[in-house]
């Protein structure tokens, strides 16, 4: 098969139609459908290893795989910040159906219903575990986002439990310390998205020289897409900024811890 018709073909499997159209719809909404897209992805791997130096190869899947971490990563905190929203919402519901003297149980049974979603079910978890007399740390989720969150929750119930202290007073009291956080890391956002600029910026530094270096003729994308020793810098100066970008997005999620 000549490299042509390897090209071809892969745009052709690309941009074919797909039988199971839900499938794309709930990926796009939720994760990547990744049984469907190894074919393509295959194959342009295929007629890129086929096309083009190996060098080029692995610097465009050394980028690809950071943008695929930094987008992860970037979607990971999107999702727990609209949970914690969530959250947020669910305890003022919660502690408005106890201050106007609904039965715990029912309060939470209100929650869950209002929520729905992850949030709403971990909500009526506690709830039927509350019916039942049991303990609610069972229900709570223990990994994740909002296991910290959850855990507060449990013990304001287990502290009311065992004392006989205003239950409603102490989920208000887990309601503030989870708004106080949100303030803060909101704050703590808006204060790095200076270096984070900067990051970036620092990162493209680099791709900006060699273009600059390309219009006066100099010619580094041929050296660099050569193979040999510029194959070698071009792989090893794309992996350093790419540890870069990704070092220097480490460093700024830790102020969010």
């Amino acid at each position: 098969m000549t490299p042509q018709a390897l090209l071809l073909l892969s745009v052709a499997l690309l941009v074919a139609p797909q039988r199971h159209s839900r499938l794309w719809q709930r990926a796009s909404s939720r994760r990547w459908n990744w049984k469907l897209a190894a074919a393509p992805v295959g194959v342009l791997v295929l007629a890129a290893l086929w096309l083009l130096p190996l060098s080029v190869v692995i610097a465009v899947g050394v980028v690809g795989g950071t943008l695929c971490m930094w987008w992860s990563r970037r979607s990971r905190l999107k999702v727990q910040s609209k949970e914690l929203a969530v959250l947020e919402s669910g305890l003022d519901v919660l502690v408005g159906e106890l201050r106007v003297g609904a039965h715990p149980v029912h309060a939470f049974e209100i929650t869950a219903a209002e929520l729905g979603g992850t949030v709403g079910e971990v909500f009526a978890a506690m709830a039927a575990r509350a019916r039942l007399g049991v303990k609610l740390d069972p229900a709570m989720p223990r990994l994740g986002p909002l296991a910290g969150q959850w855990n507060r929750i449990g013990c304001g119930w287990a502290l009311a439990q065992r004392h006989g202290l205003a239950v409603a007073d102490l989920l208000d009291a887990c309601r503030t310390d989870l708004q106080e956080r949100q303030r803060f890391t909101s704050r703590v956002n808006a204060g790095l998205a200076g270096p984070r600029a900067t990051a970036a910026v620092l990162t493209g530094l680099p791709a900006a020289g060699i273009g600059l270096g390309q219009m006066i003729g100099a010619k580094p994308l041929a050296v660099l897409s050569s193979g040999g020793f510029g194959g070698v810098l071009l792989v090893v100066g794309v992996a350093l900024a790419c540890a870069g970008l990704l070092w220097s997005d480490a460093i700024t999620g830790k102020a969010l811890r």
